[in-house]
């Protein structure tokens, strides 16, 4: 018989988390029990006292709460406010409310279940959104078609493209804690196959460069391996790419055409095209103020919109310009929103987790040297996309960091005792 007990209620608190970011229909249910699961958690966290933080935990929150209040005072300090300041802030105020659930399942001992109920959780919505999907498409078979992503008829293709590969990433350090782990082994196999449906290029960038942790596990870690098995690894590894790269054939070609397009023709009017001219953009933004920055509530009327009308561009390339939310390359979009202290902040907010996952080096090498490449993807894919202005890539990046922080954490505070 099921009971709510604090660990059944912090397995719902999360589910319904993973549930409101990547079911856009669920968001106010699950966010509503997510809130009341919290509030009831958080207060029974006062019981226990006879468990504390390890400094690596105390790190992850003062980083994080760093980096959100730098954006918070940004926007707080320059007033009026804008709506489009007031939009941006969600973001922020969701990294300070998660903190709490990170707190909150160190306090009650939940540093292992938080990491396997995220992993699950994005794993089997993902897998359902698939099910879902397959229903609305004209024939089975049309979910390998090329005009197909996962997530483009009942979710949203840019939260799956972001968070799934997340979900795969921690399935497969969970699989990589033993050979006997065949429940995770098989989530991991669903996570990639998933990551493949999803047909873009994040995803997909993302994934591989996680699987490089199993290669550098092999040949700097794995001193029991001989050089037939290392190089074994490395053929897997290299098919796994190449038949990834065919089931995304579309999306390669695309990318190469659009490179061709604005080489050999300045036609900008691409994906690749109009990345290239919003990192201009936000270049010549940072130049002229570099050390506060433009604002959250002011980046838009005061900085972007006059410079792109300042620009000899075609007007529809201008309007498209000033529609989108943001630059699509993270590290100069906090540089231009919070100055130098937002880039600083957003550094240490990203760096900080690979501080703690070399650490866990000595522990579990390979669950640690995959989290490692988890990170190197998310950094890479930061170039091209400024994933914190919306909350769902927010919400998904800091609940799987999180969780992986206090599981590494944890296990290196073991070590030591036991050492």
């Amino acid at each position: 018989m099921f009971k709510l007990s604090e660990r059944n209620i912090f397995v719902i608190m999360t589910f319904m988390a993973i549930v409101a970011i990547l079911i856009e229909s669920m968001i106010q249910i699950s966010f509503l029990i997510f809130i009341v699961c919290y509030i009831y958690l958080g207060y029974k966290s006062r019981q226990h006292k006879e468990i504390s933080l390890t400094y690596f935990d105390k790190g992850w929150l003062w980083v994080s709460l760093a980096y959100a209040g730098v954006f918070l005072l940004s926007f707080l300090l320059r007033m009026p406010y804008t709506n489009d300041g007031i939009w941006r802030i969600s973001s922020p105020l969701f990294i300070v409310l998660l903190s709490g659930w990170f707190f909150i399942s160190i306090k009650h001992g939940f540093e292992s279940l938080s990491l396997k109920i995220v992993a699950f959780s994005i794993i089997s919505l993902g897998l359902l959104i698939l099910l879902v999907e397959s229903t609305m498409l004209a024939h089975a078979q049309d979910i390998f078609d090329s005009s197909y992503k996962l997530g483009s008829l009942y979710a949203d293709y840019g939260a799956t493209g972001f968070i799934i590969p997340l979900g795969a990433a921690i399935a497969l350090v969970l699989a990589s804690r033993n050979s006997n782990q065949k429940f995770w082994w098989l989530m991991a196999i669903v996570g990639l196959i998933l990551v493949l449906l999803i047909k873009k290029r994040t995803p997909l960038v993302m994934y591989i460069v996680t699987l490089f942790g199993f290669v550098g596990w092999a040949f700097f870690h794995a001193k029991f391996l001989e050089m037939k098995q290392k190089i074994t690894i490395v053929v897997v590894f290299a098919l796994l790419v190449t038949s990834a790269a065919w089931v995304q054939r579309d999306t390669i070609k695309q990318v190469v055409t659009d490179y061709n397009q604005a080489v050999d023709k300045g036609n900008l009017m691409t994906s690749l095209g109009l990345r290239y001219q919003m990192a201009e953009i936000g270049v010549d933004l940072i130049k002229k103020k570099p050390l506060l920055g433009w604002g959250p509530g002011y980046y838009k009327e005061y900085g972007l919109w006059p410079y792109v009308d300042s620009l000899s561009f075609p007007e529809g390339g201008k309007s498209l310009l000033k529609s989108f939310t943001q630059l699509h390359n993270q590290y100069l979009m906090d540089w231009v929103l919070s100055g130098i202290f937002g880039l600083i902040s957003l550094l240490v907010f990203l760096l900080y987790p690979l501080f703690v996952f070399i650490k866990w080096l000595k522990v579990d090498p390979l669950q640690a040297w995959v989290s490692i490449g988890m990170m190197g993807g998310v950094y890479i894919v930061m170039f091209f996309g400024a994933l914190f202005t919306y909350t769902y890539t927010t919400i998904a990046y800091m609940l799987v960091v999180s969780s992986l922080i206090s599981w590494a954490s944890k296990r290196i505070r073991s070590a030591k005792n036991n050492g």
